[in-house]
């Protein structure tokens, strides 16, 4: 089709180009005669004017000679004789005629009535030009050479004609490059179409491999891009499909995968996927080059839109990064699938014992309550059944602390405040509290060490909770009997800016299995219930441990043996506050009389509104109680400055909450009702809570549930503000 249409175009160009020189030729005879006119004429005119200006001033010059009238002149052999007596003046007049000129033919000199003079020879066919001098009378004739006319009009019509050709040569190629342009500009097109799509292919993905277009009805196939990366040689010139696909499927597919190959993408086995099934498969499949394994995918897609006939395209990409990414992400998935379970066990192992850790004191405690309703008269019992119940009650508060901290430590939250400390003091602390429990067991508890006077700049609280962790599981995985033990070593660092502090518990308890020692550190882990073990506990413990020393940047080693004990090891390194002892200042308050104060609460709940109104009662201390801040507010602007001694503020309330009622009285224009102490009384019991209350502007923080002792000394402390 293509073939005819290129006939049927260079005909008509070629018709096109004999028409040209038709026309080309007919206009050429044309300018040639013009051209013949116009040089003539054109020669004779110059001629002309030339020759009469010259004969004027030779006129003129004769007769500026001859002025007089008896002055005679006369020709001879191109000269003109002036005769004025004696005097005789001579004219040269080879300037009028030149015998090699080859212009003129001849020239003919007369004095009408007396003398001719002629020059040359004039030939039949030659022009004259006739000039009459006026001032002289002198008549002079000039012939124009007629050969000379004909031999300008050759010379003008041969450079026409040349000039001619040459435009002619340069419409001509012009033309046939325009043709060649115009019948080829497909196959043109075709190419540059190519170039632009393996580029934009090249720049868009480096993993495709190369693209073939089959025709259906012959088999033959054409490779349309290639591409420049890993990628098998497509030896698809003079073979079919069927001969390059097997072919290919040997030398470059995957032996695994090659039976598989060929079943798929065999033009006969595609064919009838195309008939039954849809306009496009897909395979994926390894193969080998160069020794390297990749993972190929192909796609063949059948297409009826091509104007050439039906065609398979077929492209191959290398997704070999692709196969990886995607394993190594169903890799990671699967991981953290495991891990997401493994949590879920944890927790889900965590609340079966929190609900029965938290339900058995809890059952005490509302056992003993109904209990001590019917001793109310004997005060033996009540007093026991109270004991009893306050301590299921300082229980249940342990494990909700345990609760809190982690939960405050999965988050990230935790900030180390370091401020100097004496390490005796430190120690002290830790002994006394562990002591009383160990006394209560009957268990033997002995500390040593050689860091009693160090001055260190560390978090005392979170150093003592690590401690106060470890030992109270020594405590309470020792029977009756047993022995536990605390010693600390100090060893100072090159210039002494610096302490290790190595900080060894021992007891001779129950041990921990080999088995559950690599998992003592896990979240919500624990070898034994406390219905096993006979003990309480979250199994939190060594997890906040843990983390607590990894914040601190030390180590923590445990070896153990069950049935004789556990040996636990903390690393921790601490700056040294200039080698200095803090003497410790108790500054003691006196004692003030609280009765007869009135304080204000802001509490919402009724049930703690009602306990803390009872407890300040009992000192005795009036209370009235607001239900919310924007009411505490109301309340002390009502009243007059003094009226209220002080107010105990919770942080969680509806319409206004405790912090913003606080700043809203440090804004009161009347500084004695802006003075008031405020003191936090809240289940907000977190550092950053107490430090939040502090800059709402309260003088104190009371945690819920309110200890005594502590209420007491707070509102000492801040009725002397």
């Amino acid at each position: 089709m293509k073939i005819k249409q290129k006939m049927k175009n260079w005909i008509v160009f070629i018709s096109a180009v004999i028409l040209f020189f038709f026309f080309y030729i007919f206009f050429a005879l044309r300018l040639g005669s013009n051209v013949r006119n116009n040089v003539s004429q054109g020669a004779i005119s110059m001629a002309s004017a030339f020759l009469k200006s010259e004969t004027r001033a030779i006129d003129d010059r004769i007769s500026n000679l001859c002025s007089d009238s008896s002055c005679d002149y006369v020709f001879e052999e191109g000269f003109i004789k002036c005769s004025l007596g004696k005097d005789e003046e001579v004219i040269d007049l080879s300037s009028l005629f030149d015998p090699d000129n080859p212009l003129l033919s001849s020239v003919s000199i007369s004095l009408p009535g007396k003398w001719t003079w002629e020059k040359g020879s004039a030939s039949r066919g030659d022009i004259a030009l006739s000039f009459r001098l006026e001032k002289t009378g002198l008549e002079i004739i000039y012939y124009i050479s007629s050969s000379y006319l004909v031999s300008s009009q050759e010379k003008g019509i041969s450079l026409v004609v040349r000039n001619m050709i040459y435009v002619a040569i340069l419409f001509i190629t012009f033309i046939v490059g325009m043709a060649i342009y115009t019948f080829n500009r497909e196959p043109f097109a075709e190419n540059k179409n190519k170039k632009t799509i393996d580029r934009i292919l090249s720049a868009v993905t480096e993993d495709f491999v190369f693209l073939v277009v089959v025709d259906v009805r012959t088999r033959i196939e054409k490779v349309f891009f290639l591409s420049n990366g890993p990628r098998p040689k497509w030896t698809g010139k003079d073979k079919t499909y069927d001969e390059n696909i097997k072919e290919y499927a040997e030398k470059i597919v995957a032996p695994e995968d090659r039976a598989r190959f060929l079943e798929t993408v065999e033009f006969d086995s595609l064919m009838n996927y195309f008939k039954k099934s849809g306009n496009e498969v897909s395979i994926e499949y390894d193969v080998i080059i160069d020794g390297e394994r990749r993972r190929y995918q192909g796609k063949f897609t059948f297409s009826t839109q091509d104007p050439e006939g039906v065609k398979i395209y077929v492209g191959v990409r290398d997704i070999t990064k692709i196969e990886e990414e995607r394993t190594e992400y169903n890799r990671r998935l699967m991981s953290a699938l495991a891990e997401a379970e493994e949590a879920n066990k944890g927790k889900s192992y965590f609340l079966f014992n929190m609900s029965h850790d938290i339900r058995t004191p809890l059952n005490a405690v509302i056992g003993y309550s109904e209990l001590a309703k019917k001793h109310l008269d004997d005060k033996e019992v009540l007093e026991d059944y109270i004991d009893k119940i306050q301590i299921c009650g300082n229980q249940l508060l342990g494990l909700i602390g345990d609760v809190l901290d982690m939960a405050k430590i999965e988050s990230g939250k935790i900030d180390l405040s370091l401020n100097p400390c004496l390490c005796q003091d430190m120690m002290n602390e830790v002994v006394v509290s562990v002591n009383e429990s160990a006394k209560e067991k009957g268990l033997s508890f002995e500390a040593s060490g050689n860091a009693c006077h160090t001055t260190i700049l560390c978090d005392k609280v979170k150093v003592q909770k690590i401690l106060l962790n470890i030992l109270s599981n020594a405590v309470k995985y020792t029977p009756g009997g047993g022995k536990v033990t605390l010693s600390v070593h100090e060893e100072i660092k090159g210039d002494g800016d610096l302490s290790d502090f190595t900080f060894v518990i021992r007891d001779n308890g129950i041990g921990i299995s080999k088995e559950f020692l690599p998992y003592v550190f896990n979240s919500f882990s624990r070898e034994r219930n406390a219905t096993l073990s006979g003990v309480s506990g979250t199994g939190l413990g060594m997890t906040i441990t843990k983390r607590l020393v990894d914040a601190m940047g030390g180590k923590i080693e445990i070896e153990s043996e069950q049935g004789k004990g556990t040996t636990v090891t903390v690393f921790l390194t601490f700056k040294r506050f200039e080698n200095k002892v803090i003497e410790k200042k108790e500054e003691k308050l006196p004692e003030i009389s609280l009765e007869g104060k009135r304080v204000l609460l802001a509490e919402d709940n009724e049930i703690n509104s009602e306990i803390a109104s009872e407890m300040l009662r009992e000192v005795g201390i009036s209370t009235e109680v607001v239900t919310n801040g924007e009411e505490c507010v109301n309340a002390l602007l009502s009243h007059s400055a003094g009226y209220y001694d002080l107010v105990l503020m919770d942080v969680q309330m509806p319409v206004m909450d405790g912090y913003e009622a606080t700043r809203t009285i440090r804004r009161f224009q009347d500084k004695d009702k802006r003075m008031i102490p405020v003191i936090a009384m809240t289940a907000n019991v977190f550092e950053e809570d107490k430090e939040k209350a502090y800059q709402s502007g309260m003088n104190g923080h009371l945690s819920k549930p309110i200890d005594m002792a502590l209420l007491i000394s707070t509102l000492n402390k801040c009725l002397h503000l």
